[in-house]
């Protein structure tokens, strides 16, 4: 489960940046059951949809996260680490262990030739533990690298690659085909060129793992729930990163704003203050339309010393897209129609 075990001395800096966001925002929002009839902010019709097209993914490991159905015919997308012990037991994909400043690191390579050839790989998935049945999928297309903290049997904190202390590259993402149950599926629509805007207000449904929270708004590890919050803080802002941190020092605020700036603000990734916890990996980020903007990947404890939920590391859709695209052809992304 995406549980992020924080190295202190190599993730201080954002660590520190994921616990200082908190307390902007929806901080204290929590989980709530998705219940159709009163909305949670979302029109009724946008809400029923993205709730039918959520699902809960039980891998061989015994990992759970949330996948999105993105067409009738079964295309479904989720966060890579959520199903690497699969594509490593298939031989689709390989650990190799380092030592980053004595903090053991392993990093999945994929197969590049996966995309050329049919790839299958199996999972339980339903829409909730109680209805979780065994499916084939077949393996569509993938990052090809993910960084984890710890070694490759503990695989468990998916980071971005680092390279001197930076986040560089966020490759957290998997797009398969169902294809061994004979239905169509209810869907959210990938709508590639819709991108995430700063303090645009954001929702994300999926299945989180139990949740403690001061304000009794708690997830029983079971169900599905949905969440609500904003996108984004101005991390492009040298001068406002100084006044959040309180630091004046160079020496210290520019690597802060160069390690948030590169991910952040970057092409691939977003934060957000979504309440998000082990399960919600893969998770959709939809906005006010019901548009899928992005997917929840990995975030930031918002209390170490309990199993409370975090800040929430995403990516975005319109980079998923364009990867699509390069990668398999322009008309591929045709195929994946919600109709």
């Amino acid at each position: 489960r995406n549980v992020m075990k924080i190295n202190r001395n190599l993730m201080a800096i954002i660590f520190i940046a994921g616990s200082l966001a908190l307390q902007k925002g929806y901080a204290e929002e929590g989980f709530f059951k998705p219940v159709v009839d009163s909305g949670h902010g979302l029109s009724l019709d946008v809400l029923e949809k993205a709730v039918s097209s959520s699902y809960l993914i039980q891998t061989s490991s015994g990992e759970l996260c949330s996948i999105n159905i993105l067409s009738p015919d079964g295309y479904a997308l989720t966060a890579l680490h959520c199903l690497s012990s699969q594509l490593v037991d298939k031989g689709l994909a390989k650990f190799e262990t380092q030592s980053v400043q004595g903090t053991e690191m392993a990093t999945l390579e994929v197969d590049p030739s996966l995309i050329t050839r049919p790839n299958h790989i199996s999972f339980l998935m339903g829409q909730s533990q109680d209805t979780l049945v065994p499916v084939k999928a077949l393996v569509v297309l993938s990052g090809e690298r993910l960084t984890y903290m710890g070694d490759e049997k503990d695989h468990i904190s998916p980071l971005p690659t680092f390279k001197e202390h930076t986040l560089k590259k966020n490759e957290d993402y998997i797009l398969l085909q169902i294809i061994s149950q004979d239905q169509s599926y209810p869907c959210i629509p990938l709508v590639s060129l819709t991108k995430p805007e700063k303090q645009e207000a954001v929702w994300s449904i999926g299945f989180p793992d139990r949740a403690w929270r001061s304000n009794n708004q708690n997830s029983d590890g079971i169900s599905q729930y949905i969440t609500h919050g904003n996108i984004g803080f101005n991390f492009d802002n040298v001068q406002w990163v100084s006044e959040l941190f309180g630091v004046s020092d160079p020496e210290i605020i520019l690597p802060i704003h160069q390690v948030m700036s590169d991910y952040l603000i970057g092409s691939q990734g977003f934060i957000s203050d979504l309440d998000s916890i082990s399960g919600m990996s893969g998770a959709m980020v939809i906005n006010s339309s019901g548009e899928l903007i992005g997917i929840q990947t990995s975030g930031f404890l918002e209390d170490p010393s309990l199993f409370t939920p975090f800040t929430a590391l995403g990516l975005k859709i319109q980079w998923i897209s364009q990867q699509i695209s390069e990668r398999l052809g322009k008309s591929y992304l045709e195929k994946i129609t919600c109709k």
